[in-house]
């Protein structure tokens, strides 16, 4: 039998609508400390009740999905960056000769 297969948004049904630093420190394999640090200066969207912070489900998601596609997007124009620059040079060689 074959084992099943998880998709991205399989994996995340799975979890309840509401997580703590612990879970989000889990799914990310960082400690709560650096989910913590991260939750204050903004960078996981989340929200304070009391002195308890909690980070829903769908938020962490997007958060993650729209990451994804920065980076997607970074390396698409990191390599058109240096394919310019590479027919930049070769023009920059022809015209030395």
């Amino acid at each position: 039998m074959a084992a099943k297969k998880y998709t991205f948004d399989a994996y995340w049904e799975n979890l309840p609508d509401e997580l703590t630093p612990v879970n989000v420190g889990n799914l990310l394999q960082l400690s709560e400390t650096n989910i913590n640090k991260k939750l204050n200066s903004g960078e996981i969207p989340g929200y304070k009740i009391g002195d308890c912070w909690r980070i829903t489900r769908e938020e962490l998601k997007a958060d993650i999905e729209s990451r994804k596609n920065d980076e997607a997007r970074r390396t698409y124009l990191l390599k058109e960056l240096q394919r310019v620059e590479s027919r930049i040079q070769k023009k920059i060689c022809i015209f030395a000769q």
